[in-house]
């Protein structure tokens, strides 16, 4: 039996529309390429899409192949659902995961990744250093040993909730690529709090602040992360925190009232051996307390 070929007529377009008994169309298949049929058995290698961006004002059910991220698509109505299997590895913007969790998972060593924070924060994808355990480091400071050293001053609100310098490493130095040069934050490297609060999920209950000034460390939880002590730029402190000294007793201390005059920390504590500082907001400091001022501060973020 030879081929059947259909051939458009003229202005029709590269369209195989098919019609039900009353001449309604009941599928229309386009720019499709149809190999290895046989009759009355499974067809492979069917339908092949033309790679490129997004069309514009798709209909539900239209599909395309993304030739950048290297996928392919489906529009649902309202947004674009993916449809093939990609490893989201963190090993580039376009392969980033949410979380630091979701690159333990795959059995990566610590290091630098792209994460976007939870989906619904609709962040650009940013590097973040993960550990082994899945924390996201996003804020470092080394604190000048003790002792005040005004190069190394940190001015508080005047920083804002901005992010500051580069985040490469928890143990990053004060004078190492990536930390400000800048007088009032000379020497922080730290991410900016609308970033931190999407890696932690956009959820006080759900995520968890680990803060390490110099030899003392506190995990936190029912809050989320702030720098400022001002409440007008929509941060601000949280009045009603949790903490403990490991993870397992984040909730030792309930309903623990911040200290409203210095950023994320223990300051009010039950214990002072719980007193965690991270910078204070007024001058002359230039590190963390904890028991001592200006020592090093390292801050760490997860999700659950």
């Amino acid at each position: 039996m030879p081929d059947l070929v259909i051939k458009p007529t003229a202005g029709a377009g590269n369209k195989l529309i098919l019609q039900d008994q009353g001449g309604g169309t009941g599928a229309i298949i386009e720019n499709a390429t149809i190999t290895n049929a046989t009759l009355n058995a499974p067809v492979a290698n069917t339908i092949k899409l033309t790679p490129g961006s997004a069309p514009g004002s798709p209909v539900e059910g239209q599909m395309y192949y993304n030739d950048v991220d290297n996928v392919a698509y489906i529009y649902n109505g309202t947004a674009w659902n993916q449809l093939s299997n990609r490893i989201l590895d963190g090993s580039t913007a376009a392969l980033a995961p949410e979380y630091g969790s979701d690159i333990i998972t795959l059995g990566k060593p610590a290091g630098l990744y792209w994460l976007t924070g939870a989906s619904i924060s609709n962040h650009p994808a940013q590097q973040v250093y993960v550990d082994s355990s899945g924390w996201m480091l996003y804020y470092r400071h080394a604190g000048t040993g003790g002792s005040y050293n005004s190069t190394y001053e940190i001015t508080g609100d005047a920083l804002g909730e901005g992010a500051i310098g580069t985040l490469y490493s928890p143990t990053q130095g004060l004078t190492d690529t990536g930390s400000s040069t800048t007088a009032g934050s000379r020497g922080v490297a730290r991410l900016a709090t609308n970033f931190v609060r999407a890696l932690g999920g956009e959820s006080a209950s759900g995520n968890v602040i680990r803060i390490t000034v110099g030899s003392n460390t506190a995990y936190m939880t029912d809050c989320q992360n702030w720098y400022t002590q001002t409440t007008s730029d929509g941060y601000g402190y949280d009045n009603s925190t949790s903490y403990g000294m490991s993870y397992a007793g984040r909730r030792t201390h309930t309903n623990h009232a911040s200290e409203p005059l210095r950023p994320i920390g223990t300051y009010i504590a039950v214990s002072s051996n719980d007193h965690i500082i991270s910078f204070y907001h007024g001058n002359n400091y230039s590190g963390g307390y904890d028991g001592t001022w200006h020592v090093a501060t390292t801050i760490w973020i997860r999700e659950y």
